[in-house]
């Protein structure tokens, strides 16, 4: 719910500050396909379209433009889905084709290094679709989401079309490619916007809609906290299309390709997403009487405060939405995730005692340059008294010291909650350790009491990001590849969504 790294990073105890990762398989995955309109472009402008040539019936177009000097001032990426181990191979294979003869670079590289390329390669495009295959060993362990492969469309010239993106990790097998993309087919029409928010800058959407007429309904998917950029629900954009709903992801505020400063503030969130169910109630081929929002953990506060005010937001999906004070969130999640396994009872107490004094020097100062040394004092003595490792200090202090704190800390979303009266459908994980799935479903049932349709579901073995687990730690998450893709939550959320917004499969009458 709150910033990432005390997620990701605030594993202080029993094993340091490394993420843990499962070694390399020892036999191969099967090959995943990701459409083409996973592709994401920069310097350049490229939409989705039909093209009966391209493997599946539709083609990412990116537009001609004049050469450049430097062949990475434009290009396009696509994320790859599933985390990298250290010595494992990861093969790459992707379709495209150019209106004309033109020669590109090809990398596989880590998202936040795109100076350090696993593999690359110069690839030859004519108007016919070849696919191009990039294989690399990995150097380090490496989560999912962490690299991508990209092309440089700086020098490109002319039109280039881009396809579908199979990725495998282990060795791939012959043919595996090959079998995988024939079983491709054609199950949306894709469109990247540009939708204004309410403060002027452009916040970078994906628009998917079924294929075929419309007006279809549509969902708005809501991120949490920390980095907000499209491509975290690919298992359910997938099976909502199946259901046949047009879906809409965006960036947030300051990630991806949307403009801004990047800031976990509830209250600026609230407004974008008015701003994108404004926009997208537009749409020619969408139902602006039929628009659902589905929003993940922080998403489900927005989610929540956009259907109180955007009357065409007929029902609403909480991901691990959070109900109680922030408060009291933020308390139990960091002292859970400071949680010596092997700690005693007064350890606990104290950690506790810990956050609550940091949250009240929050909540007593709103100057942050004064508030921050008092922090940092408070965060020393905390580790003097052994609750988190000395070398933890700086890390802690910047984490705390984080201005969405202060933003967000008298958030109340039963508040809220209590105005809804759109059906509501809350799912809750029984292995989150960031938002506890009793406590939190039991404030959600209370807010929402006066509400006629709402359902409440608590998913056994599945954690914060609703992925199947073990454990539910924060470690743990970056070994499960691709998150929200529980098959409960899958399953359910569609059909939950069919039952309240009337959407009809693809062929139905």
């Amino acid at each position: 719910m709150w910033p990432w790294y005390f997620a990701l990073l605030f594993v202080l105890l029993g094993g340091g500050l490394s993420p843990v990762f499962a070694g390399p398989t020892s036999k191969p995955q099967q090959p995943i396909v990701a459409s083409s309109d996973s592709w994401v472009v920069y310097g350049v402008d490229g939409e989705s379209v039909h093209d009966r040539t391209a493997p599946g019936g539709i083609a990412f177009a990116v537009s001609a433009q004049d050469k450049k000097p430097e062949p990475w001032s434009s290009g396009a990426t696509a994320p790859i889905t599933q985390a990298l181990h250290a010595g494992e191979t990861i093969t790459v294979t992707f379709w495209a084709r150019s209106a004309a003869p033109t020669s590109l670079k090809a990398l596989l590289l880590p998202s936040a290094s795109p100076n350090s390329a696993l593999a690359q390669a110069d690839i030859q495009l004519d108007p016919q679709w070849h696919s191009f295959t990039l294989r690399a060993v990995g150097k380090v362990d490496a989560a999912p989401f962490s690299h991508v492969v990209a092309l440089h469309l700086g020098q490109a010239g002319t039109e280039v079309r881009l396809g579908p993106i199979v990725t495998v990790a282990g060795d791939l097998p012959d043919g595996a490619v090959e079998a995988k993309i024939r079983t491709y087919g054609r199950d949306r029409v894709t469109g990247h916007l540009s939708i204004p928010a309410p403060d002027g800058l452009r916040l970078a959407a994906t628009l998917r809609t079924p294929v075929g007429h419309g007006p279809f309904p549509a969902v708005v998917i809501i991120g949490g906290s920390g980095p907000g950029k499209r491509g975290g629900f690919a298992a359910l954009n997938d099976r909502l299309l199946a259901a046949g709903f047009a879906t809409l992801e965006y960036d947030k505020r300051g990630w991806g390709q949307s403009g801004g400063k990047a800031i976990d503030d509830v209250a600026v969130h609230i407004e974008d997403a008015r701003a994108v169910v404004r926009f997208l109630g537009k749409q020619p081929k969408i139902d602006r009487a039929r628009i659902g929002l589905v929003g993940a953990s922080q998403g489900g506060m927005v989610a929540a405060a956009t259907a109180v005010k955007e009357p065409s937001v007929k029902a609403i999906v909480m991901l691990a939405g959070p109900a109680l004070p922030s408060r009291a969130i933020l308390i139990d999640q960091i002292t859970h995730q400071l949680r010596d396994p092997a700690g005693s009872g007064a350890k606990i107490r104290k950690q506790r005692l810990f956050m609550e004094d940091i949250l009240d020097i929050i909540s007593a100062e709103p100057d942050a340059s004064k508030r921050q040394p008092k922090i940092r004092e408070r965060v020393v003595q905390a580790a003097r008294e052994d609750l988190f490792p000395n070398e933890a200090i700086d890390m802690m202090v910047a984490g705390l010291s984080d201005p969405a704190l202060a933003l967000n800390l008298a958030y109340r979303p039963a508040e809220m909650l209590a105005r809804i009266h759109v059906p509501v459908l809350a799912l809750y994980a029984q292995r989150d350790i960031l938002v506890s799935p009793a406590e939190n479903m039991e404030a959600a049932r209370k807010a929402l009491r006066g509400n006629r349709d709402a359902t409440f579901i608590e998913l056994a073995g599945v954690n914060h990001m609703f992925q199947l687990a073990r454990t539910g730690s924060a470690e743990e998450w970056l070994t499960l590849g691709p998150t929200h893709t529980a098959p409960e939550m899958v399953r359910i959320v569609p059909l939950w969504l069919r039952r309240h917004l009337g959407a009809k499969r693809p062929g139905d009458r």
